[in-house]
């Protein structure tokens, strides 16, 4: 029987009682809808998922968007599924099968730096390393709940840009766009209201002094990722983690160069974020 199981946390509750890999009733993914714009991070462990069956699942949030062949580099030969992306350090032939390596990733949100963002990200862990390669979430719902009246006064109309000069591995992107966004926005989809910040490196503030602009963000980051906003997932080969890409932030821990780490992405069509 499906069940949802609040972590404690300010994010995240974990799905269990299902099998991924059958077909699941209306009743059923409604609920599970309904947990997603809560939680904003649902888990589902133990699954034994084929492309095929992860795909499916994840239609029925909405349309996902196709991988764009060498975004991000790695190896892209998956005609069958264009939606779905390899991130991985595995080699064969001498050649990476996926992207995103084995180093740390920082704080920042999904394609922040595009107009319309992707609004949610699903990941599914196929292999991973013994040790290292977790995934750190921080609810921006929650942030913006406790700002302080200061802070928020100091946000209200303020629109940011997101740098996409690079990605979040430190690696130059191929794609450097670069848009803004409101700090202070709402969902499209929960309409809830969350502070949004997309990612620190080079991002900058609109209409504010660079140096207040950067002691500001500074700031900003600072607080978002204090642990009581923070969970962190320490992956096991077949959890399913979807996320909010639009209502958490999120990061990666580096992990051995020498081991394997395999994992299938998908991100649901981006959305315009409006102001609150």
């Amino acid at each position: 029987m499906l069940k949802i199981v609040p972590t404690g946390a300010a994010l995240v509750a974990d799905i269990t009682g299902v099998d991924l890999k059958r077909d699941m009733d209306e009743v059923s993914f409604a609920r599970i809808r309904k947990a997603f714009d809560e939680y904003g991070v649902l888990r589902f462990r133990g699954q034994d998922l084929s492309m095929e069956e992860l795909l499916f699942f994840a239609n029925r949030f909405g349309p996902l968007d196709p991988t764009e062949p060498g975004a991000y580099g790695g190896k892209h030969d998956l005609d069958t599924y264009p939606e779905l992306m390899i991130v991985s350090n595995v080699k064969e032939d001498g050649e990476l099968i996926g992207a995103l390596g084995d180093g740390e990733l920082m704080w920042h949100c999904d394609m922040s730096n595009r107009p319309a963002p992707p609004w949610g990200t699903f990941l599914y862990a196929v292999e991973v390393p013994e040790t290292g390669g977790a995934t750190g979430f921080a609810s921006m719902y929650a942030a913006l709940a406790e700002l302080s009246d200061d802070l928020r006064i100091r946000l209200e109309g303020r629109w940011a840009v997101s740098d996409g000069t690079y990605d979040s591995a430190g690696n130059p992107n191929t794609l450097p766009i670069s848009s803004a966004h409101p700090m202070i926005a709402r969902h499209p989809y929960s309409n809830r209201d969350l502070l949004y910040l997309g990612r620190r490196r080079n991002g900058y503030i609109e209409g504010m002094p660079t140096d207040e602009s950067d002691a500001l963000l500074d700031e900003l980051w600072d607080y978002v990722v204090d642990d009581k906003f923070v969970w962190t997932q320490e992956w096991q080969a077949g959890d399913l983690v979807l996320w909010d890409n639009l209502a958490t932030i999120h990061r990666r821990d580096s992990f051995d160069p020498e081991s394997r780490r395999i994992m299938w992405r998908l991100q649901l069509t981006g959305q315009t974020i409006p102001p609150a």
